[in-house]
């Protein structure tokens, strides 16, 4: 089990990262390819978005139970992984202005920000053993 009573543990923080990773493009491929009425196109993209803010509800109860050490953790992965994504986006906005296509939306740039969580984490997780 990933959580214990009422506990949010850093491995459900990751658990939860990655179902974000897997479940933004699985949905948008299903929007893109699947032919079906307005409500289940919408329930399907609601999906990540769910998984986005129980990811932000978890980081939030996982900060107010940790001591200082693992407060800094998370909160310097958070900062070095969207320090580190925020360039890709504008890039590639910037790209896409230019007239350059993609095989992606600008919307999917958020993705790199939930990759750029999870690099962020396991850096700043590192430098603190």
């Amino acid at each position: 089990m990933i959580r214990v009573g009422k506990r949010v543990t850093d491995r459900t923080i990751y658990v939860v990262s990655a179902l974000i990773v897997v479940s933004w493009p699985v949905a948008a491929f299903l929007l893109a390819v699947l032919k079906i009425g307005l409500a289940f196109r919408i329930l399907i993209a609601l999906v990540p978005v769910g998984i986005l803010v129980w990811q932000i509800v978890l980081c939030y109860r996982y900060l107010q139970e940790q001591d200082e050490v693992q407060k800094r953790i998370l909160l310097n992965g958070l900062a070095v992984g969207f320090a580190g994504a925020l360039p890709i986006i504008f890039l590639l906005g910037f790209l896409m202005e230019a007239g350059i296509k993609l095989p992606f939306r600008f919307m999917d740039a958020g993705y790199f920000l939930e990759v750029a969580f999870l690099v962020g984490y396991a850096v700043a997780w590192k430098r603190y053993q």
